[in-house]
């Protein structure tokens, strides 16, 4: 009973569906899913341990550009070239959630959080490096025209800080914080 376009599609006999009613919803439209987004953001981002709860302003800004991204990425990276290719508006649910592991206190390190988790919930799914490639051009281009935000983030990762004393937002889980590729190097040697 699922589209066409999903893992593990079966068919239906003929007899079953005559005696049932069939529904079928299409996904929300940017329209739809930007003022749910907003919200929901704003509700993340009002957070204190969010720069004092101050970056909730900008939510419907952040939403916008999610939102864009995600339907950007669902239409240059289709289901017909890889069966995994499947995105969802759950993706963009679990990139919002996921925000709540970062120790964020300003916009840039917000920015540079939601291009770090992007890329691990959409670029990691992708084959090969010609997509991974485009990927980065849509998510640059959108930062560019949607944030302002020229830099491109690179040789950096986010790693548990596993300090005592530290709260986390998401019981049991160390907040995650940025280290350069250098600092990481060192820190493993």
């Amino acid at each position: 009973m699922n589209p066409s376009s999903t893992i593990g599609r079966h068919k239906i006999s003929t007899r079953f569906t005559a005696n049932v009613r069939i529904y079928y919803m299409e996904y929300s439209t940017n329209e739809e899913l930007t003022p749910v987004y907003a919200e929901f953001l704003k509700t993340i981002l009002s957070n204190p341990t969010f720069g004092g709860g101050q970056m909730a302003n900008s939510s419907k800004k952040l939403a916008q550009f999610l939102i864009d991204l995600y339907s950007n990425v669902r239409s240059k990276f289709s289901i017909d070239d890889h069966r995994h290719y499947l995105f969802t508006p759950r993706d963009i649910t679990n990139l919002a959630f996921n925000l709540l592991r970062y120790d964020i206190n300003e916009a840039q390190s917000l920015i540079e959080t939601l291009i770090y988790e992007s890329s691990r919930i959409f670029k990691d799914r992708l084959v090969d490096i010609d997509s991974k490639m485009r990927y980065d051009k849509i998510l640059y281009t959108l930062l560019k025209s949607h944030l302002r935000y020229g830099e491109q983030l690179k040789d950096t990762f986010f790693i548990s800080k596993v300090a005592q004393g530290q709260s986390s937002l998401v019981p049991g889980l160390p907040p995650l914080g940025r280290i350069g590729k250098q600092d990481f190097h060192n820190m493993i040697e």
